[in-house]
């Protein structure tokens, strides 16, 4: 039993009465602590907690978040939720609902209150973020792989490229939010649906026209000419080539993702014959930091193999015609690279280096 004194009267609650009490109490003060121990949590603060300050009014033009915009909610644990905000909607968190007006309207980096009186800052969604999460009808490149494709392909505003096997529009969306020029050709229309649709729920509208897809057979159709750059996502990259080599100008250069060791071999084998040269491949593999404090790790989860990254250069021009290698002169040519490669990596000689 606790005894009170209400001004001139005692009242005597008994232990249940006096916890409801101060859960309505702490569910009060809470609201304002979680919100603080987040801004602690991120270095910042919008609340003037010690001197009662106002919350900073961020409603500025253009930093704020607006009905039909794409936005990730992160929590106090760093853990994100994406969503397209639309009046009247909600979003379901780790932490209770969020509903979308009390987003619209308020700036980016300001905090909501999710249903459940936990604190959540919205952001503006990256395109890196929305691959992760968007729509799929063939499984998307990731963006460490993008990025290195957009680097390899020297990719330039203006630039005209040709695609082929858009899947679901990552690389079309990073093509075009890079400032190409991107023609598509897919053979299933529904792919060609889904990569439409999720290009222009990232990109302006004034950047729509900069993209085109036709259905379409890279392998036999006839591609076009006059590009500056190709990208081949496709199960067999290797037929496409020719028609490739004559879409592409003198300067082009061509880029291919597959996935499994033996398409990289068979296409390795096919693109000097089909006027490529200066061919290199490769993987990316991305791995974060665990860092708090003085502990530094690497965490244990990593984005590994996802696929190989083949460059090729078109090849020069003699006597104003391609120069097409023979079988025999591809394969001598690459006997000569494989001894070279051995000889600069030092197993020639009277012992075997360790090769890793």
């Amino acid at each position: 039993m606790v005894e009170e004194e209400d001004g001139a009267e005692g009242h005597i609650h008994d232990y249940s009465t006096w916890r409801e009490v101060h859960s309505v109490f702490y569910a009060q003060v809470s609201q304002q602590e979680s919100l603080v121990a987040l801004d602690r949590l991120e270095g910042t603060s919008d609340i003037g907690a010690e001197n009662g300050e106002e919350m900073a009014d961020s409603r500025e033009v253009g930093v704020c978040v607006s009905d039909g915009e794409l936005v990730v909610l992160v929590d106090s644990r760093q853990r994100k939720t994406m969503s397209r905000v639309k009046a009247g909607g909600s979003s379901h968190t780790h932490w209770g609902t969020i509903r979308h007006d009390d987003l619209i309207g308020i700036g980016y980096g300001q905090q909501v209150l999710s249903s459940k009186k936990k604190p959540y800052r919205v952001f503006k969604a990256t395109l890196s973020e929305f691959i992760y999460a968007m729509p799929r009808g063939a499984q998307v490149i990731y963006p460490k792989d993008l990025a290195q494709i957009l680097f390899n392909l020297d990719l330039f505003p203006g630039a005209r490229v040709l695609e082929s096997g858009v899947g679901s529009g990552a690389l079309s969306t990073s093509l075009v939010r890079a400032g190409a020029l991107v023609d598509g050709v897919e053979i299933r229309e529904e792919f060609a649906n889904i990569a439409m649709k999720n290009l222009r729920s990232l990109v302006s509208p004034d950047l729509w026209s900069k993209y085109q897809i036709r259905i379409g057979n890279a392998y036999e159709d006839d591609l076009g000419s006059g590009y500056d750059r190709a990208v081949l996502d496709l199960p067999e990259p290797w037929k496409a080539l020719e028609g490739v080599r004559s879409a592409i100008s003198q300067t082009g250069i061509l880029c291919c993702f597959v996935t499994n060791i033996t398409q990289l071999m068979e296409l390795h084998e096919a693109l000097p014959r089909s006027g490529f040269t200066l061919v290199t491949s490769s993987e990316t593999m991305e791995r974060e930091w665990y860092l708090n404090g003085r502990i530094a790790r690497p965490q244990h989860r990593m984005t590994a193999h996802s696929g190989f990254i083949t460059t090729a250069r078109v090849a020069p021009l003699r006597n104003r015609g391609l120069v097409q290698p023979t079988p025999d002169e591809a394969s001598a040519q690459s006997n000569l690279d494989e001894a070279s490669a051995v000889e600069e990596n030092g197993l020639m000689g009277d012992g075997l280096e360790e090769v890793f």
